[in-house]
């Protein structure tokens, strides 16, 4: 599969302004500042795919978690806006995430900034993951009306914070600059660096970058149409904010303001909130887990906390989506179960001798019913599409033979083995010679930490098997011996 991955730029951003903003717009980490302001200390790239003439994947990645690779939802160029992204597309543009994540050996990595309706697709693809978020990434929104005369007895403070602001500094003006010149720079650039030199000692290496990044973004403001907004006394800046207006949103991403003046903050977000009173909702991002940050951002009274869901897949074999022809040698091939060897995969499956060390009866789940051969067709089919196991058709000399399964998924990333073959495929060698074809598939194509297989104790035949082909003793119990492949 081929993809271009290219270093995050304005323009790229500017084409996909669409999809950022329409799918995620509650979430400050799809907003264009805070993309682009971090682009250079996320190490942020972007994969670029065709899916087809008409559609194209951006899959965002970044070092998110600082050790840990990234990877947001894909996004979905379109060259018409009538074309229709289908749940096939999302699933080629995922198996392009696992192709990257493969080609650049990558070990740690996860889907990270998702909303709930890709956190929800997610779920239904993958079978084995885990989901957590973290509470310093959370993002605070707010009603903008809330803000503008603090109506009610929760904000009853910042309502007396503001007026005390009013009736102690009589020389204030709120601006909004339409035109940002070299003075202006260089006067937000010095405000900055006070601010950083005040706050140094409060700060983690985020926060610091934070400062940094907000000056570097002063000269593409234009670009992006974010909206400058500064606080003046007299010609002294004592406060300033970048804003960016996403649908009904607006995202405060820089609010600095000089903390001696008492009730600064209150007031200038209280006349920003005037501003965009249009708007029904204000972003304040989150906290970079200052206690101190924290306690102010709440005593605001958020209307929702914005959840940032992180999702880990554990078990590699959850990309597995269909079953593919592996050549073992001249005489024998893996595949899928066909509908022309579906009464041959029923009579091995209702042979009562041959599954005698199988260790599944088809009666625990149907009693005394007879099943057709239908029924063992369409459940190895439904057990792929749910992922929960693999059936690999073995044929020798264009012949069924027989089948390996992978089953028991595991969350340490690791899977089970179990092989029957017909009667008369015996002694042929193609057990051992299609379980080893199909673990160095499995070795080269995917992640996967170890392989197990068991076997019952009185089994001879398949624990000389399982030994042969190098897999080693764990340990045993009543009924089985049990073996472990490591992939490590």
């Amino acid at each position: 599969m081929f993809y271009l991955v290219k270093d995050l730029t304005s323009e790229i951003l500017l084409k996909l302004k669409e999809e950022l903003y329409k799918e995620n717009c509650f979430i400050s980490d799809y907003s264009f500042y805070t993309l682009y302001a971090y682009k250079d200390f996320y190490k942020t790239k972007v994969i670029i795919f065709n899916l087809n003439k008409d559609l194209k994947a951006y899959i965002i990645l970044s070092n998110y978690y600082l050790d840990v690779i990234s990877f947001f939802f894909p996004l979905f160029l379109k060259s018409d806006k009538n074309i229709k992204v289908t749940r096939l597309d999302k699933i080629k543009a995922i198996r392009i995430i696992r192709q990257y994540i493969f080609d650049n050996s990558i070990k740690n990595y996860n889907f990270a900034c998702l909303n709930e309706e890709n956190l929800n697709f997610l779920r239904s693809y993958f079978k084995n993951y885990e989901i957590y978020h973290e509470r310093m990434r959370d993002d605070y929104l707010y009603l903008n009306s809330s803000f503008i005369d603090y109506k009610g007895n929760k904000l009853k403070s910042k309502r007396h914070q503001k007026a005390k602001f009013i009736q102690t500094y009589s020389n204030i003006r709120f601006v909004k600059i339409n035109k940002i010149n070299n003075e202006l720079v260089l006067k937000l650039n010095s405000f900055i660096d006070n601010f950083l030199l005040n706050k140094y000692d409060k700060l983690d290496s985020l926060g610091i970058e934070e400062e940094k990044r907000a000056k570097e973004i002063l000269s593409l403001i234009p670009t992006f149409n974010f909206d400058l907004f500064i606080l003046l006394e007299n010609d002294k800046i004592i406060g300033f904010s970048i804003i960016e207006k996403i649908n009904d949103t607006i995202f405060d991403h820089v609010e600095k303001c000089d903390k001696s003046y008492i009730g600064i903050v209150p007031y200038f977000v209280s006349r920003l909130a005037n501003y965009y009173s249009s708007f029904k909702y204000f972003n304040r991002e989150d906290d970079s887990n200052d206690q101190g940050l924290r306690l102010s951002k709440l005593s605001f009274n958020p209307y929702k906390m914005i959840h940032k869901e992180i999702f880990v897949v554990k078990n590699d074999l959850n990309y597995l989506d269909e079953i593919e022809e592996i050549a073992v040698n001249d005489d024998i091939y893996l595949g899928r179960l066909e509908l022309k060897d579906a009464e041959k995969y029923y009579l091995l499956s209702i042979d009562q001798k041959r599954n005698k060390f199988w260790g599944y009866d088809y009666k625990s789940d149907l009693g005394d019913k007879i099943p057709n051969k239908e029924y063992f067709y369409n459940m190895v089919l439904e057990d792929i599409k749910n992922k929960s196991s693999f059936v690999y058709i073995i044929n020798y000399q264009n012949s069924f033979a027989g089948e390996i399964v992978l089953y028991n998924l595991l969350d340490d990333n690791s899977f089970e083995i179990g092989i029957r073959l017909i009667e008369e495929m015996e002694n042929k060698n193609i057990a051992y010679l299609s379980i080893k074809a199909l673990i160095l598939f499995i070795k080269t194509n995917f992640r996967v930490t170890y392989i197990l297989m068991k076997c019952f104790k009185e089994n001879k035949r398949s624990d000389h098997l399982i030994t042969r082909l190098g897999f080693s003793y764990l340990k045993e119990d009543d009924i089985f011996k049990y073996f472990t492949f490591s992939l490590l």
